[in-house]
C-alpha cells in the first residue's frame, strides 16, 4: 500500500472511511496533520542513511554500527558470530 492508495480516487483528499478502517484514531489524526502532495509523481523508496538514497549492505552496516555505544564487547561479539555462520553471504545482508 502507498499513501497515494489512502486518497480518493483522483483526488489529493484523505480518505476518511478507510483511514478510520485501517489505523488507530491517534494514527488518523497524524495522517490527518500530514498535508497531501499536489505531485503525482510516483513514491518511491528512500535511504535516508546515504546521500544517494540508496540501500546498500555496507550502509547498513554502518547505521547499525553507529548505534553501538562505547563499541560494546557485547555486539561486537554479537557480529563475530553472525559473520562466521555457514550460511550463504546473501542471508547475511538480511540481518
Amino acid at each position: 500500500m502507498q499513501v497515494a492508495d489512502l486518497f480518493i480516487p483522483g483526488t489529493h483528499t484523505w480518505d476518511m472511511e478507510l483511514l478510520h478502517e485501517l489505523f488507530s484514531v491517534d494514527d488518523v489524526t497524524k495522517i490527518l496533520k500530514t498535508p497531501a502532495s499536489p505531485s503525482s509523481k510516483p513514491s518511491k523508496v528512500i535511504w535516508h542513511f546515504r546521500n544517494t538514497g540508496l540501500y546498500t549492505v555496507k550502509s547498513a552496516y554502518k547505521m547499525v554500527s553507529s548505534l553501538v555505544i562505547d563499541d560494546a564487547p557485547v555486539v561486537r561479539d554479537e557480529w563475530k558470530i553472525l559473520w562466521n555462520l555457514k550460511i550463504p553471504p546473501k542471508v547475511k545482508s538480511w540481518y
